[in-house]
């Protein structure tokens, strides 16, 4: 498997086309919020990496680190709590309509679309 998500701490390592190996963890200074969210994105996230997907780089997949963090960021200031299960369109539609980066709206919604496979 070129990706997989690591539980403890929750991050990735992912070994690209070129043989470079990616580890990150989510989080480092402070604990992952809605731990089970976020393993969730980061599982559909690990899907995008080649062979499966397009996403071949270290910098290619530190995009995905990025919207997960800001998307869960958001949900804990807006007070969800729930799972991946628990998102509804209005609440996506709200997140995005704030001014997020297109590049990490696009990000999310893979995620969730390989998410939800």
């Amino acid at each position: 498997m070129p990706a997989t998500v690591t539980p403890d701490p929750l991050g990735v390592h992912c070994i690209f086309s070129d043989g470079s190996e990616y580890r990150r963890r989510l989080r480092v200074r402070r604990p992952v919020e809605l731990p089970g969210l976020a393993r969730t994105l980061l599982e559909g996230a690990t899907d995008l990496v080649h062979p499966h997907g397009q996403v071949d780089s270290a910098g290619g997949f530190d995009l995905y680190l990025t919207a997960v963090r800001g998307f869960t960021d958001w949900l804990v200031e807006f007070g969800f709590s729930g799972g991946a299960s628990d998102l509804t369109r209005a609440l996506l539609a709200r997140y995005w309509r704030q001014g997020v980066r297109s590049s990490q709206e696009s990000a999310l919604r893979a995620m969730l679309r390989c998410a939800d496979d």
